[in-house]
C-alpha cells in the first residue's frame, strides 16, 4: 500500500506541474533617412585696403604691395561632395573711361587670388582656389567624405599680378562658394 500511495502522490505532483508555455518572438527594422545637407556660415563681404605708390617717378601710382585678408568661415556637408569657388575680377565700372584714356599704363580691373582651405593641418577639405589674373575663374575639387571645417578663406591682391596702375574708385568682385552638386 505504501508503494501505491507513493506512486499516487508522484502522479498527482506530475499532473499538478504547469505545462511549458508557448513563446512568441518577432524581429523588425527601425529605419530613417538623413537628407544630404551642406551649410556655409561666416562668408561676408571682404573690404580690402589697397594703396598705391604716391611718390613721383617711374613706379608712381602702381600698387604699393600685396593686400590680403584671411577670414574664417564654417563649411559643412554630411556627405562626400564637391567644393566650387568661382569669381570675377575686381572691376571699377565707373573708371573704365579713365583707364581707356591711357590703356598702356592704367586699368579699371584688379586681379586677386582666392584660396579656401582647411583651418588646420590634416583637415578634411581639399584646397580650392584660383587667380583672376587672366579674367574670371572657377575651381572645383572633390571631398573624400563628410566634413565640418572652420576653413580659412585667403584673399590676396598680389602686386605682381597687377602690372598696370589702377584708376581711382570703388572696385567690386563677386565670389561664390558652392558646396554640393551644382
Amino acid at each position: 500500500m505504501k508503494k501505491l500511495i507513493l506512486a499516487s502522490a508522484a502522479a498527482t505532483a506530475f499532473l499538478a506541474m504547469p505545462a511549458m508555455a508557448d513563446t512568441a518572438e518577432t524581429a523588425f527594422d527601425i529605419t530613417t533617412n538623413v537628407a544630404e545637407t551642406c551649410t556655409i556660415d561666416g562668408a561676408a563681404a571682404q573690404a580690402m585696403t589697397v594703396s598705391v605708390v604716391d611718390a613721383a617717378g617711374e613706379g608712381s601710382l602702381l600698387l604699393d604691395g600685396n593686400s590680403s585678408t584671411q577670414p574664417r568661415i564654417w563649411v559643412s556637408c554630411n556627405y562626400g561632395t564637391t567644393i566650387t569657388v568661382a569669381g570675377t575680377e575686381l572691376v571699377n565700372s565707373d573708371g573704365e573711361a579713365a583707364a581707356l584714356a591711357d590703356p598702356d599704363d592704367f586699368t579699371n580691373k584688379i586681379a586677386y587670388v582666392i584660396k579656401l582651405e582647411s583651418g588646420s593641418a590634416g583637415g578634411s577639405i581639399p584646397q580650392v582656389g584660383f587667380t583672376t589674373k587672366n579674367g574670371p575663374a572657377t575651381s572645383t575639387k572633390s571631398t573624400a567624405g563628410a566634413f565640418h571645417e572652420n576653413a580659412k578663406l585667403n584673399v590676396v591682391i598680389p602686386r605682381g599680378d597687377n602690372p598696370k596702375r589702377p584708376v581711382a574708385g570703388d572696385y567690386v568682385a563677386t565670389t561664390t562658394i558652392t558646396l554640393g552638386a551644382i
